[in-house]
């Protein structure tokens, strides 16, 4: 029979972390010596994390002192710069007494009740324990072998948003870092799929094929549409903002005018983009009559549903969100109204396939990258890779609650 150290990997004779102040937070290897370090540790974190919350955050807004060049000052010292990394390990509890004092006073406190600045709210704490145990698992989902559990919560989450907001089976999406990158992704989708489609292309249109194309936005939407658009290579003009009415809203007729100025001067337009929770006003676009327009033309529409596609959690209020399901696209953000933690976004997609199709790419290095008698997937099996279906590949894993048999 093995002993304890053959099966857990032997020990080599010079692996010493005496040098440590904390031995038992490195060396994890013997329960007896280490766990009950790890132990403390957490007891210390959650308490410095409680005195966080009840000594500061529900105790004001916003932290001391406001002004950026104060707030320099307060954290980096007399200097206002960071100091030189540190030569020696610095004990948990000189790490949690900087916490106290550096950062638990000086923070932008959603918690408190009257913080009405930013419209992303404190998480639950379920969300917090969530965030823990993710980061102790610490799987990257990007390949399924690399997190084969933390992939399938994300497609079970996934699933569960694609209800929310009224998709259909064929549905799929992904999470993101936030509404940025999901906005860049739906537009890269708009290029790669819709476009060739449009123009008859066998092929993702590149350069020149590029120029020609129009987007409709409002004036009101987010920043990203032109930041994202210029990542993908499309000429400036490519973005089109539409005047809103007296609401802050995008309505149908303006965009109906736009298009049909711009196929008689010979331009294909693309896409709509509708905003349900402008960041300025918190404005709904009228998504039901853009989906007919986008319908009608032929158009990608992408509802940046960011801020409000929460609504649709509401069984009083969902009305005013309206026409998700008619979308082709929609972004998403749960670390806004479903208070999760940050960072957590999503890009849902009515017809999931789209994804692979825009951003499927088998490095050669990987099994089967090379082989075209290979199925089109990583490794010949169907496994989920979170990498083949967007922008990023290894990236951090958001752990959600499991649905209860």
């Amino acid at each position: 029979m093995r002993d304890r150290h053959e099966t857990r990997g032997s020990r080599p004779e010079d692996l010493d972390f005496s040098w440590h102040p904390e031995p038992g937070l490195i060396d994890i290897r013997e329960p007896a010596l280490s766990r009950p370090a790890l132990e403390a540790l957490g007891a210390a974190a959650w308490g410095a994390a409680l005195d966080y919350l009840y000594e500061h955050a529900l105790e004001r807004a916003m932290g001391e002192p406001t002004r950026y060049t104060d707030m320099r000052a307060a954290f980096f010292g007399p200097t206002g710069r960071p100091a030189p990394m540190p030569a020696e390990p610095t004990p948990s509890a000189a790490l949690l007494a900087e916490f106290r004092a550096r950062l638990s006073p000086h923070q932008l406190n959603s918690w408190h009740p009257r913080a009405y600045g930013y419209y992303t709210p404190a998480p639950l704490w379920s969300s917090i324990v969530g965030e823990l145990l993710a980061q102790v698992i610490n799987q990257g989902i990007d390949v399924w072998h690399c997190g084969p559990s933390g992939a399938l919560v994300e497609e079970e989450v996934i699933t569960w948003l694609c209800e929310v907001i009224g998709y259909r089976e064929g549905s799929f999406g992904l999470l993101t870092s936030g509404g940025v990158l999901a906005n860049l992704m739906a537009m890269a989708i708009a290029r790669d799929v819709h476009l060739a489609r449009r123009r008859g292309l066998d092929h993702a249109p590149r350069g020149g094929e590029l120029v020609g194309a129009r987007i409709y936005v409002s004036d009101q939407a987010h920043f990203s549409f032109r930041r994202g658009l210029a990542v993908l290579g499309m000429p400036d003009e490519t973005l089109v903002p539409i005047p809103t009415d007296e609401g802050f809203r995008l309505q149908a007729g303006p965009v109906a005018e736009a298009i049909a100025s711009d196929q008689a001067a010979g331009l294909t337009p693309l896409a709509v983009v509708a905003t349900a929770g402008t960041t300025n006003t918190g404005s709904v676009d009228a998504l039901a009559d853009l989906a007919s327009l986008a319908d009608r033309e032929g158009l990608w529409l992408h509802v940046d549903a960011a801020y409000g596609g929460a609504v649709r959690l509401s069984v009083r209020d969902r009305h005013r969100v309206p026409a998700l399901e008619r979308a082709d696209s929609v972004t998403i953000d749960p670390h806004k109204w479903f208070f999760q933690s940050i960072d957590i976004g999503g890009l849902l997609v009515r017809d999931g396939s789209l994804l692979e199709a825009a951003f499927s790419h088998r490095p050669e290095y990987y099994r089967g990258g090379g082989d075209p008698e290979r199925p089109p997937d990583a490794h010949g099996s169907g496994e989920l890779d979170f990498y083949r279906l967007g922008l990023e590949g290894t990236r951090r894993f958001r752990f959600s609650r499991a649905r209860p048999k």
